[in-house]
C-alpha cells in the first residue's frame, strides 16, 4: 500500500513539474503576441453583462412594477406556488429547487458560450503561432463565428452535465455537504480536463458535443488526466499566492477598501493572463497530440508522451488545424 501511495504522489509531482514547464512555454507564446490578453477581458465583459443585466432588470421590476414582477415569478415557479397554496410544502420546496437548477443551467449556456467563444479565438491565434504564421485575431474570430453553433452546443452540453450532476449529488442522492463538495470538486476537475480537449475537437474536427466528449474522456483517462490536474494546481496556486500577496501588501499600505479594489483588479489581470495561457496550452496539446510536431519554443521534455498521434474522432481524415 505504501508503494502504491508513493507511486501516486510521484506521478502527481511529475505531472505538476511537466505542467509548469508547459505553462511557462505557453506563457512565452502569449508574451510574443500580448494582444490575446484582450480576449479574456472580452469574456469578463460578456459575463458581467449576463450577471448585471438580469439583476438590474429584476431590481427595476421590483421597484417600478412589483405586481407584474410578482406575476412573472409566480408563472415561472407555478408548480411551487400551487404546491404552497395547497400546503404541500415538501413538493413546494423540491420543485423550487428543481426549477432553480433548471434556470441556472439555462443561464449557464450563454455564460459558457461567451467563455468558449473567446477561448476559441485565443486558441486559434496560438495555432497560428505554432504554424509559424503571423498571428491574426480576426482569423480567430472568423473561425469562432463559423463554429458558433457548435460552441453553443458544447456550452449547453457542459452546462447541462455540470448543473444536473450537481443536482443529483446534493438533492437526489442527498450527499452530506463535505462529501458532496469533494465529489463536485472532483467532477469539476474531470469536466475541466475533458473540456480542454473537447473545444479543439469541436472546432477543428467539427465534431458534435457527444462525440467530442466520448473521445476526450477516453484520451483524458489514457494520457492527459495527471497533466491537466497538474495544470489546474499551477493556476490555482498562482491565483492564491497572488491574492495573498496583493491583499497583504495593499492592506498595509492603502487600507482594506483600497486593498479590495486592487485585489479585484489584480484578479482580473491574472485571469486574463491565465485564460490566454490556457488557450495557448489547448492549442499546443491538440497540435502535438494530432501531429506529433514540437511547437516552436517547446522541447520534448516539455510535453507528455503520446503513444499514437492522430485526430481524436474517427470521422476526421487528418488534423484540421494544419488546414486552418
Amino acid at each position: 500500500m505504501e508503494q502504491v501511495r508513493q507511486g501516486v504522489f510521484a506521478r502527481l509531482f511529475a505531472s505538476i513539474r511537466l505542467s509548469f514547464r508547459m505553462t511557462a512555454a505557453s506563457f512565452r507564446m502569449v508574451r510574443d503576441f500580448p494582444k490575446v490578453l484582450l480576449l479574456p477581458l472580452g469574456t469578463l465583459a460578456a459575463v458581467t453583462v449576463l450577471v448585471v443585466a438580469p439583476l438590474s432588470l429584476l431590481m427595476w421590476g421590483v421597484e417600478y412594477h412589483p405586481g407584474a414582477t410578482g406575476r412573472f415569478f409566480a408563472t415561472l415557479y407555478w408548480v411551487t406556488v400551487e404546491a404552497a397554496r395547497n400546503d404541500n410544502w415538501s413538493l413546494a420546496i423540491s420543485s423550487a429547487i428543481f426549477e432553480t437548477y433548471l434556470l441556472w443551467s439555462l443561464w449557464m449556456i450563454p455564460v459558457l458560450t461567451a467563455v468558449l467563444y473567446f477561448t476559441t479565438v485565443g486558441m486559434h491565434v496560438a495555432t497560428q503561432q505554432i504554424r509559424r504564421e503571423q498571428p491574426d485575431i480576426r482569423a480567430g474570430f472568423k473561425l469562432a463565428n463559423r463554429n458558433f453553433g457548435r460552441i453553443v452546443a458544447l456550452a449547453a452540453f457542459s452546462a447541462t452535465v455540470y448543473a444536473w450532476v450537481r443536482y443529483l449529488v446534493f438533492q437526489v442522492i442527498g450527499m452530506v455537504p463535505i462529501l458532496g463538495r469533494i465529489i463536485m470538486g472532483g467532477l469539476r476537475l474531470v469536466l475541466t480536463a475533458v473540456t480542454y480537449l473537447m473545444l479543439p475537437i469541436v472546432v477543428y474536427e467539427r465534431a458534435g458535443a457527444r462525440a467530442a466528449f466520448k473521445s476526450a474522456w477516453t484520451n483524458v483517462k489514457k494520457t492527459w488526466s495527471g497533466l491537466l490536474i497538474g495544470t489546474g494546481f499551477v493556476f490555482a496556486g498562482s491565483f492564491a499566492l497572488f491574492e495573498v500577496f496583493v491583499w497583504g501588501l495593499a492592506a498595509k499600505v492603502l487600507g482594506a477598501a483600497a486593498a479590495g479594489i486592487m485585489s479585484l483588479i489584480g484578479a482580473a489581470m491574472l485571469y486574463a493572463l491565465a485564460s490566454a495561457v490556457t488557450a495557448a496550452l489547448r492549442a499546443v496539446l491538440y497540435w502535438y497530440a494530432t501531429t506529433g510536431e514540437l511547437p516552436p519554443g517547446f522541447e520534448q521534455a516539455d510535453l507528455p508522451q503520446i503513444a499514437e498521434r492522430k485526430p481524436f474522432t474517427v470521422a476526421t481524415a487528418g488534423p484540421s488545424p494544419a488546414a486552418g
